[in-house]
């Protein structure tokens, strides 16, 4: 399930300096793959924690298929738990104390989602990533955390509304930003902030 995007104007001002979003709009379609490049610095963050919800906006709107879930001057600010939206944070978001099976699950749980579909779920991601052998290890013994974070962002967005994914190149393995090179994946639109 996807939903359309609408941010409209938005600008984000924290208590010192310039503001970190400054009358930023753009439209973004149902199932529309967009990147957001820029320096650092320069508000892409800020804008995703904005449209999750996790940020006030100081201005402008954000709409979320059709439904407005953001408008500082109109009093409106819905909760990121009620946005129907699935976060990827830049910093892996790894539990050392949980199994990998517990560590995919967790945000099924979180959604109230029945076990029997959780266990199917999380079986088929460990299936498709080709680790179910790891299913009962604690992800500190994992010498790849990224390939358990793949998993945990798999498990987050199953479902959800908008996606934002926040990865910066500094997060990223070096392997692999040698092998993906400066390219925009097929079908997906490039925005600078």
């Amino acid at each position: 399930m996807s939903a359309e995007l609408i941010v409209s104007h938005l600008r984000k001002q924290f208590l010192v300096g310039r503001p970190a979003v400054d009358d930023v709009s753009f439209r973004i379609a149902a199932g529309e793959i967009v990147v957001l490049l820029g320096p650092s610095g320069c508000g892409k963050t800020t804008t995703l924690r904005c449209i999750a919800g996790l940020e006030h906006p100081t201005g402008g709107t954000i709409s979320i298929g059709g439904d407005t879930v953001a408008a500082p001057e109109s009093g409106v600010h819905v909760p990121p738990r009620l946005r129907n939206i699935g976060m990827v944070f830049q910093s892996y978001a790894v539990w050392p104390h949980m199994t990998v099976t517990q560590n995919v699950n967790y945000p099924l749980r979180h959604r109230k989602v029945p076990r029997d579909e959780a266990a199917r779920q999380v079986a088929r991601v460990l299936e498709m990533r080709r680790i179910p052998h790891l299913t009962w290890v604690y992800d500190d013994s994992i010498e790849k955390a990224a390939d358990l974070d793949l998993l945990i962002r798999e498990a987050r967005m199953r479902d959800k509304s908008i996606n934002p994914h926040v990865d910066e190149t500094a997060a990223q393995d070096d392997s692999a930003e040698e092998s993906e090179g400066d390219e925009t994946p097929p079908g997906a639109r490039s925005d600078a902030t």
